[in-house]
């Protein structure tokens, strides 16, 4: 999921859009997913794929497909964030401390 490092995160607020889990094992990071988009949040866009974008959860990153003619978020994949490990923040000090606070 760190295809898109070469490019700059921007702020994604989707109110409004319903978020689907391809996987059922995602379904309960599908819900946090909603709820970052309803309110905000940064994302990474994939350098290789149009719509398509990393984001940082409290569990982990998601790999997303936004849909706007169907106003839909597809939540493709999702991996946890492994305790220590700064690659996942994509070198940005910004994110540092949130990485250490969730983890």
């Amino acid at each position: 999921m760190l295809k898109s490092e070469t490019k700059n995160p921007f702020w994604l607020r989707l109110p409004g859009y319903h978020v689907v889990s391809l996987k059922t094992e995602f379904d309960e990071h599908a819900v946090e997913l909603e709820r970052a988009l309803r309110e905000g949040v940064p994302v990474y866009p994939d350098a290789a794929r149009a719509n398509f974008y990393d984001v940082m959860l409290a569990e982990g990153w998601a790999y997303i497909h936004v849909y706007p003619d169907g106003r839909t978020v597809y939540l493709v994949a999702h991996s946890l964030v492994r305790f220590g490990s700064f690659e996942y923040c994509y070198g940005n000090t910004e994110f540092e401390y949130e990485t250490r606070r969730i983890c």
